[in-house]
């Protein structure tokens, strides 16, 4: 066989597996602030994703009305995707008045976003390949929720209530996606009936074991979402400032690898790790970068600037 197919074909081999060995990132982020509702929904071949939205809306009674009344909703959403962190922020606030009667809509901000990046440990040794090992992994998390207390006034009729909603998930933990357990997750609700709090948080280190094959191309994903929703009304001349946050900005970064493992959990020396280009999976992120704390504090400005209606907070 001519030696130039022969390249040709060990050429066409090797682009295809590299090509296969691409990761995928997925960002979804939904914002709703009464008549002002955005969306984005994209998945790419590859880690990197970004992306951040904002909608706002404000509504006054138009004049000669029965009623004088007049609201203000706010949300954003803002999501960042790479190998090895995945920050999300999800904020909402509700503002209304009127002078008689009962008024009001409410905000809601949601992201979810998702990496799966291919690894390939090759076999240290002869006796290695083709068994099962584990890659330990310290996953550092930081991110919670606050939600102002939702309450029902029945001389006014005036009324607050919300949602505020943060979890995260990793190859080798296990899933709770509605946050029925206590771990990797804080889920808060408050109406006039009391606020309910499930979940333990998700602060802290999360060591992880993802599992492969010594030789073999594998994979781990990373996942979270948050979630902030606010609503209710305002009654009689009360006034209502509601406001509900998920921050998960600049938090679950990969930490680097601990250790790697036979199938039987006993250390193995001389290990090596492969994965997309430019990315190290034996080096931890580092603390969050100028450029993330500039995207959350651009956010967060904005929003504070936004907090120019002095209101009755429920």
């Amino acid at each position: 066989m001519d030696i130039r197919a022969v390249a040709f074909v060990v050429a066409t081999l090797v682009s295809s597996g590299a090509f296969a060995q691409q990761g995928q990132a997925t960002l979804d982020l939904f914002v709703n602030a009464y008549h002002d509702q955005k969306s984005f929904s994209e998945t790419i071949p590859g880690a990197l994703l970004q992306k951040s939205l904002q909608a706002e809306d404000h509504t006054v009674s138009p004049p000669g009305s029965s009623s004088v009344y007049s609201s203000d909703h706010y949300a954003t959403a803002f999501g960042s995707v790479a190998a090895k962190q995945i920050s999300l922020y999800s904020s909402a606030r509700h503002v209304a008045s009127i002078d008689q009667g009962t008024y009001g809509v409410g905000g809601l901000a949601s992201a979810y976003a998702s990496v799966t990046v291919p690894f390939l440990i090759p076999s240290p040794n002869s006796s290695l390949i083709g068994t099962m090992g584990s890659m330990v992994v310290p996953l550092i998390v930081t991110g919670d929720v606050t939600l102002d207390t939702g309450f029902y006034n029945p001389v006014t009729f005036a009324n607050t209530d919300g949602r505020a909603w943060v979890g995260f998930n990793a190859t080798g933990l296990s899933t709770n996606p509605d946050c029925t357990i206590a771990q990797q997750c804080r889920d808060v609700s408050s109406n006039f009936q009391g606020t309910v709090v499930k979940g333990n948080g998700v602060a802290g280190t999360w060591n992880v074991s993802i599992p492969f094959q010594f030789g073999s191309w594998s994979s781990y994903t990373l996942s979270a979402t948050t979630y902030a929703k606010v609503g209710g009304n305002a009654g009689w001349g009360q006034s209502v400032d509601h406001e509900g946050t998920a921050d998960f900005s600049n938090t679950l970064r990969w930490g680097g690898i601990s250790a790697v493992l036979d199938a039987q959990g006993n250390p193995v020396t001389g290990w090596t790790v492969q994965s997309l280009p430019g990315v190290d999976l034996t080096t931890p992120v580092p603390e969050p970068g100028t450029w993330a704390l500039m995207l959350a504090g651009l956010s967060l400005f904005g929003w504070q600037l936004r907090r120019r209606i002095p209101a009755q907070r429920g």
